[in-house]
């Protein structure tokens, strides 16, 4: 029973002001306002959390498509988040509403001054309300609490009603309750409300219906908003699409690469896949204005797939691709029959390139896979196209082998793509290059080992040699020299020239491969009669070889300059003087690297050394005298050229009519030699053939041929010296490496000797007073020969 006496009491303290009518009115209206106020926010909440998710589940159904499941969840979502809003914002804040007591308060904000008048009319009457339970009725029937109340109190008791009753009209509600938040949560939701029925309403394609079937179970399909589009560009030879409805079929050669195309309209979806029938998935690259593509690369087998994305998943549109065993190239034989005047024999190439003289005719075949196929094939870079036939296979053991072929003439480089087409129309999707390589008949190779130089200079009644190789890769059958003055355009003149064979042809009755050429042609016979000191001729050696058309090869020109006696024995003159520098070099040169030997040897005296073994700076200091003396060498070498160099020009120019015999012999020892670089044997010959007779004794060229002798024997030295260094590195004693050393040395000397009496042969040419009588005798008879040569001239006239 406890707990219905504290809910009596509690009604008996909020129990009517009877005392106080208007009070009690004003009251009930302000409770009446704040219970409105709870009930306005609550719908305001309900309706924002029901339109929110509403619009969340539309949303989500509308563009995810989610399951009948998920939209039962969202239904129950639905149903219970209004309940929940209904019971939080709306049944616990009615629940809190205040009793008479609170009101009064509450009313005390909008009374300005009313010093808790009203709250304090409320207390009275409920004091009085609560004693007239458990007490007694006063004088004047008032009632009296258990210990009664005196008179005053009731007066003052009285009065502050009386005061409360006349100030109940100005209580201000608007002031004591502030109801702009209710209404603005309500208005909120309405307009929410609204906003989702009128956009749900007002979709196209009775998205409302469809959205409510749905979500109360049903499974109306959304109105579908992508559209995909198939696209299998295929070239023409590659093979064919057919369109049945919304399926293409499709048929291509195998190794194909499939392009695929899909374009979506409507509603762009992010990615568009391909579904395979095998369930492989691939997601196709997207582009600009709605377009995807990918490309399966070398179709092996017949596929089927369809695309989707976005909300088009229907499986179509659908391709189905056949792949096809396209025409292909099996085996290449090419056929080579080269130029009859080459002498080789046919050549057969199955290895998918070949090499062909050039002028040889090409027979070209190829199996095909499957036979019956039809094919051109196009020549690269020319993109010149030739229809292929019927043809044997070349080499083939089987007669009855054939394939398709073409035959040309080989002019140029080509490169061979063979095009094939079966009878559904599918072409080889590689076709591939081979390669045919032409051999240019090189013109013959001459090569001139005299002159040595490219400007040569002698005079009247000199000889210029003429030495050639000549090299062919099938056959040279022609020699000769030409010549012309440098003033003319013409060749005027011009001869054969006697081969002598090198290399004959491997294959008989053909022209031999290399050949040699020599002969000495007169200064006087090419010049003719006149006056011909100055005169400037070219001349070439040229050949020819047995193709077809004949190739030439022509050596570089050769200008013959014809100067008078006393020029060319300046230039004498200038060249000894050189040779005498370089001499004097020599010598000086040679003088350091004996002293670097001496003081290596002198090391190892005073050292006592005992070991076979050279130490570490022994071994440089040998390693360096030996650097030393092959430079000494290098320049011995030059030496010797620059001397044979000056005696060779003075023989062949004839500048002494006592050394003409020097000058055949000289002729007929190089007449074998057709290198280009410098042979000592030659010289060695001619050094011996002065010493065993008196041939040149005392002459101009005698003296040449002298110093020529000493050249060879200085180069002779320097080859020993350097070859006792060569056996000091190498020794395994002491004593040998010492005895080696002290050899060198001696060779060094003897050489510095040798260097010494050279440079005093070639001080004698400064005395120019004996070149000059001598040039004044040539020009003398010189003078005399062509005296006569008029005279006998103007005779014959």
């Amino acid at each position: 029973m406890p707990a219905s006496n504290d809910r009596t009491n509690q009604a008996r303290t909020d129990a009517p002001l009877t005392r106080t009518p208007r009070l009690e009115a004003r009251l009930v209206a302000l409770r009446g306002r704040l219970v409105r106020s709870v009930l306005l926010h609550a719908a305001g909440s309900v309706l924002l959390v029901a339109s929110g998710w509403i619009l969340f589940a539309f949303l989500a159904d509308w563009g995810l498509q989610v399951p009948r499941l998920v939209r039962l969840l969202h239904l129950g979502v639905l149903a219970a988040l209004p309940l929940a809003a209904a019971w939080r914002e709306g049944y616990r804040h009615l629940r809190r509403i205040p009793d008479r007591s609170g009101l009064a308060v509450l009313a005390e904000r909008g009374t300005p001054g009313s010093d808790q008048l009203l709250v304090s009319a409320v207390q009275f009457q409920s004091r009085a309300a609560d004693s007239s339970v458990g007490g007694k009725t006063g004088p004047g029937g008032g009632v009296t609490g258990s210990g009664g109340e005196s008179g005053l109190e009731s007066e003052l008791i009285g009065r502050v009603l009386a005061q409360a009753e006349h100030r109940a009209d100005e209580i201000d509600f608007d002031a004591a309750l502030d109801a702009r938040g209710p209404h603005r949560r309500f208005a909120l939701g309405s307009v929410a409300a609204l906003a989702v029925s009128v956009g749900l309403f007002a979709l196209p394609g009775n998205y409302a219906s469809i959205f409510i079937g749905r979500l109360l179970g049903g499974n109306q399909p959304w109105p579908q908003r992508t559209f995909l589009a198939l696209e299998l560009p295929v070239a023409e030879r590659d093979g064919m699409v057919r369109i049945e409805g919304e399926v293409l079929r499709a048929q291509i050669a195998r190794g194909t690469d499939l392009n695929v195309i899909v374009t979506a309209e409507g509603v762009i979806p992010g990615e568009v896949r391909l579904v395979f029938d095998d369930g492989r998935r691939t997601t196709l690259a997207g582009g600009a204005r709605g377009v995807f593509r990918t490309r399966l690369p070398a179709m092996r087998e017949s596929v089927g797939f369809y695309v989707v994305g976005g909300d088009d998943r229907d499986g179509l549109p659908r391709a189905e691709v056949e792949v096809l065993r396209p025409p292909d190239v099996t085996a290449v034989a090419i056929a080579v029959e080269p130029p009859p005047y080459s002498g080789l024999p046919r050549e057969v190439f199955t290895d998918g390139g070949a090499r062909a003289l050039r002028g040889s005719r090409v027979t070209v075949a190829v199996r095909v896979d499957p036979p019956e196929v039809q094919g051109r094939v196009v020549l690269l870079p020319e993109n010149r196209t030739i229809e292929l036939t019927s043809q044997p296979m070349p080499g083939s053991e089987n007669d009855d082998s054939f394939g398709l072929g073409f035959e040309f003439l080989a002019e140029r480089d080509v490169r061979l793509r063979f095009e094939l087409t079966d009878a559904n129309g599918l072409s080889n999707p590689d076709p591939g290059l081979f390669a045919i390589d032409v051999v240019e008949d090189r013109a013959p190779e001459v090569q001139l080992a005299a002159p040595g130089r490219s400007n040569v200079e002698t005079i009247a009644g000199g000889a210029l040699p003429l030495r050639a190789r000549i090299d062919d890769d099938f056959g040279v059958i022609d020699v000769s020299w030409r010549g012309r003055r440098s003033s003319e355009d013409d060749w005027s003149l011009g001869a054969p020239l006697a081969a002598v064979v090198l290399d004959e042809s491997p294959l008989p009755g053909r022209p031999p491969r290399a050949v040699r050429v020599h002969q000495l042609l007169e200064v006087n016979d090419l010049l003719g009669e006149g006056d011909v000191d100055g005169a400037q001729l070219v001349i070439e050696v040229a050949a020819t070889d047995n193709g077809q058309p004949p190739h030439e090869g022509v050596t570089p020109p050769v200008r013959l300059r014809v100067l008078r006696a006393d020029e060319m024995l300046r230039r004498v003159q200038d060249r000894l003087a050189a040779a005498r520098v370089d001499a004097a070099a020599l010598a000086e040169l040679q003088r350091e690297r004996r002293g670097r030997v001496e003081d290596l040897l002198d090391g190892l005296t005073d050292d006592g050394l005992g070991s076979a073994n050279l130490g570490a700076a022994d071994e440089r200091a040998v390693r360096s005298a030996i650097n030393g003396q092959r430079r000494v060498r290098t320049d011995s070498q030059g030496l010797m050229r620059s001397l044979a160099a000056v005696t060779e020009m003075v023989l062949y120019a004839r500048l002494d009519p006592k050394a003409e015999e020097l000058l055949t012999e000289l002729d007929r020892a190089q007449a074998e030699r057709v290198e280009r670089a410098f042979v000592e044997e030659p010289w060695r010959d001619l050094v011996a053939f002065r010493a065993s007779s008196t041939v040149g004794q005392g002459g101009f060229a005698g003296h040449l041929v002298d110093l020529v002798e000493l050249g060879l024997a200085v180069e002779g030295g320097v080859d020993e010296g350097l070859a006792a260094l060569d056996r000091a590195e190498l020794a395994t004693s002491d004593s040998a490496r010492r005895v080696a050393l002290v050899e060198a040395v001696e060779a060094q000397s003897a050489t510095l000797t040798r260097i010494e009496d050279l440079l005093d042969r070639l001080a004698e040419w400064d005395n120019f007073q004996s070149v000059l009588t001598l040039a004044r005798d040539l020009l003398e008879r010189q003078k005399a020969v062509r005296d006569r040569a008029r005279r006998l001239a103007t005779e014959e006239r």
